[in-house]
This record gives C-alpha cells, structure tokens and sequence, in this order.
C-alpha cells in the first residue's frame, strides 16, 4: 500500500489531503479505516461528522479501483485540526471477504502533511 497525506485550501479553511493508493487482486470491494495511533480513535467518514471518535457512525470508506487492481481513495474534506501531528494507521479491508483485513500502512502527520518539508522553523 502506498499512503499520501497532504494538504489544499478549501476557501479559506486548510485541509487535510489523503490519498491512499493499494495494489490488490481485480474486482474486490474494498473499504479503508484511518485509526489516529495516539489515542486510539477512529475517524468518522460520516459527512456530517469528518472527526475522530472512539464509535464512528461511519468507520469505513469505500476504496475505488481506478483501474485494473489499482485502488484509491482521496479524502479532501476533513479539516486541517482533525489530523494533528502524530501517527496514523490506514487499513484495508476486502468486504467480499467477510470484511478482512488486507492491507495496513502508517503515516506520520507534521504541520499538516506527511512530508519531512512541512516542519515548521526547522533548526538551521
């Protein structure tokens, strides 16, 4: 699995950009689940939600296969406060599977993005 996180203005509100990438078997029915690994919340896919809770109403999204085995997800609405620094586990789970876990991958949150280039005054 290949895990991206970024960030993009919204207005003048900053997200949060995931992009999530995963290389599986054509045809399978994919759903992802994002834990925040510091207190072990799960975030909630729900619209009206988009936030971190210990029993989302909505745990999965769908994972959208773009192309032959190649899937993806793109979240782009969740605001920037949601995910503050720190890990993040991303997993994969194949519904036509009786929902099993297939994959999993981590990414570490600084200033908004995944990227050692987002930390702020870096030491000179």
């Amino acid at each position: 699995m290949i895990l991206f996180m970024g960030m993009q203005m919204n207005g003048s509100t900053l997200q949060v950009g995931l992009r999530i990438r995963f290389v599986s078997d054509p045809g399978r029915s994919l759903v992802c689940r994002i834990e925040r690994l510091a207190d072990g919340l799960i975030f909630d896919f729900d619209p009206a939600a988009l936030n971190f809770g210990e029993t989302p109403g909505q745990p999965f999204a769908p994972v959208t296969e773009e192309s032959l085995g190649l899937y993806q997800k793109n979240l782009f609405s969740a605001p920037w406060g949601v995910f503050p620094d720190g890990n993040y586990c991303v997993t994969l789970h194949d519904t036509s599977a009786g929902n099993l876990a297939i994959g999993i991958s981590e990414a570490t949150m600084r200033g908004g993005d995944d990227s050692p280039s987002a930390v702020t005054n870096p030491a000179p």
